[in-house]
């Protein structure tokens, strides 16, 4: 039997080209399946701790304010490119926005905004401890860096205050 035959087959059973097509095509989906399922297993494998981030929104006009509170965000999931993350809102709380103003002299006045409040949210997830830009959902975590406070109901931009790392206690 030869190897390739008069019509151009290998083995009299399929043209060498076509060959080259179908390994491609199967080593694609070989990567695309250990990329998929390789990553899930590692996911499962971090050392996780306890993230509580502290997030502060500042100069929040009334209108905001007043659909944050209507929407009970405390206990609410976050969310991160349309996905549910396992970062959850655990506290706001409401505070007065300060206007600085300066004086002909250079001094500085602070006076409390009439309409604007500022909203500190408390939120804890679980973040890996080996990693060198935690992250919850997509969005790094940093002191003094910006986060978006995405939920099914309120979008608000802060920045990261403080963020507390704890173990997470075995159930």
């Amino acid at each position: 039997m030869k190897i390739i035959n008069e019509k151009g087959r290998l083995f009299g059973i399929i043209n060498p080209v076509d060959l080259v097509i179908l390994l491609v095509v199967l080593l694609a989906a070989a990567g695309i399946g250990v990329k998929v399922f390789g990553a899930a297993e590692a996911a499962v494998e971090k050392d996780m701790v306890m993230a509580t981030v502290t997030v502060q929104c500042r100069g929040a006009m009334p209108e905001v304010v007043a659909g944050i509170q209507n929407s009970n965000p405390v206990g609410q999931t976050l969310l991160s490119n349309n996905a549910t993350t396992q970062g959850t809102i655990k506290s706001v709380a409401y505070s007065d926005y300060m206007n600085i103003a300066t004086t002909d002299k250079g001094e500085f006045l602070y006076k409390v905004d009439p309409i604007r409040k500022n909203l500190t949210f408390t939120i804890e997830a679980p973040v890996d401890r080996a990693s060198n830009a935690p992250s919850i959902g997509a969005q790094e975590i940093r002191v003094g860096a910006s986060f978006s406070i995405k939920t099914k109901y309120i979008h608000i931009n802060g920045t990261i205050e403080s963020i507390v790392f704890t173990e997470i206690e075995e159930k």
